[in-house]
């Protein structure tokens, strides 16, 4: 197995990025209500915990990771 990343990695991380993303974002806007904020946490889990697997599994190379914790971070 190859360690370095490739384009067709980092076409993978952004992408995946994208998906964790907008996810968030779309959690965010359904649960913007004070009552059901304290839920977020459990539902985000639920819903982003299934793209984030996806994404070790399809990206085994050192930093992939890191790299798409940076993107989410910006």
């Amino acid at each position: 197995m190859e360690s370095q990343l490739r384009t067709k990695d980092l076409i993978t991380i952004g992408s995946f990025s994208a998906i964790y993303l907008i996810t968030y974002v779309v959690l965010s806007g359904v649960l913007f209500t004070p009552v059901l904020y304290m839920f977020m946490l459990p539902i985000g889990a639920l819903l982003m915990g299934p793209v984030y697997m996806l994404y070790i599994a399809r990206t085994q190379k050192v930093g992939a990771i890191t790299i798409m914790g940076f993107i989410n971070a910006l």
